[in-house]
């Protein structure tokens, strides 16, 4: 439960250490004195006070002297909740004001991420824009070369797949037919998802390829490393979900 807890506030944008001092500060209710910070969370000392003060800029942390020493205090999850979902607000609001700095021209937008933090970058951005569409054009559509992921992301799979259920995201997946992506992608209403799967000797696929709304996102599991890249254009979304209709018929 506890390694959850921290997935989730690193999702949130935490470091893994600001997430273990803030869980470590959320069991103790009375709060923990800076050494016993570091005891719990085997961090050095040092670097729970620059710990300690980020938090407190963000909101996660608060102080009060007990005698002279300073004792350090979690925020309640409720309250936290209830910052995070008035950023969001208040940031959407924004939202008209950004896109029309946009450049609306033909030209596709590219971005290229590297490494499981990338990744999981492109993945979040799935969740983002397919979360945005209404549910007449927020359907995910992924090519996918199956075990590469699984391996290189072990957790991605059951959090990528909540988060977007949660958000009433409906997935058609085109899959190498193994053991593995048999268990994990089968058809099912309960995770709105529908499969088909093609044959891993015949047709070898060593990359994801994700269309969703004016996007599609290309992840290859090849060295020198995890990489993957967003292409934003409508005409090419539209090609390739075309061609993904194809070979699912």
């Amino acid at each position: 439960m506890m390694k959850k807890a921290k997935n989730y506030l690193i999702d949130l944008g935490l470091k893994e250490n600001d997430a273990d001092v803030y869980l470590s500060c959320l069991q103790k209710p009375m709060g923990l004195y800076v050494h016993e910070i570091a005891s719990v969370t085997d961090i050095k000392r040092s670097s729970i006070d620059l710990i300690l003060s980020r938090l407190r800029k963000q909101g996660y942390i608060t102080r009060h002297k007990q005698g002279a020493r300073w004792i350090y205090c979690a925020e309640p999850l409720e309250k936290l909740s209830h910052k995070i979902e008035e950023k969001v607000k208040d940031f959407k609001t924004f939202i008209p004001s950004f896109l029309e700095l946009l450049d609306n021209s033909n030209t596709p937008n590219v971005r290229f991420y590297e490494g499981e933090k990338g990744i999981s970058s492109i993945f979040d951005d799935v969740l983002m824009t397919c979360g945005r569409l209404d549910s007449t054009n927020n359907e995910l559509l992924i090519i996918s070369s199956g075990r590469d992921l699984i391996k290189l992301l072990p957790d991605h799979q059951n959090r990528f797949i909540q988060k977007r259920i949660r958000k009433g995201i409906p997935v058609k997946i085109l899959a190498p037919e193994n053991n593995i992506t048999q268990r994990l992608y089968s058809t099912s209403k309960r995770h709105i998802r529908q499969t088909k799967f093609f044959s891993e000797a015949y047709y070898p696929f060593q990359i994801e390829i994700d269309i969703y709304g004016d996007k599609v996102a290309m992840i290859s599991f090849s060295d020198p490393g995890i990489m993957g890249t967003v292409i934003e254009n409508k005409a090419i979304a539209n090609s390739l979900r075309s061609l993904f209709r194809m070979l699912w018929t």
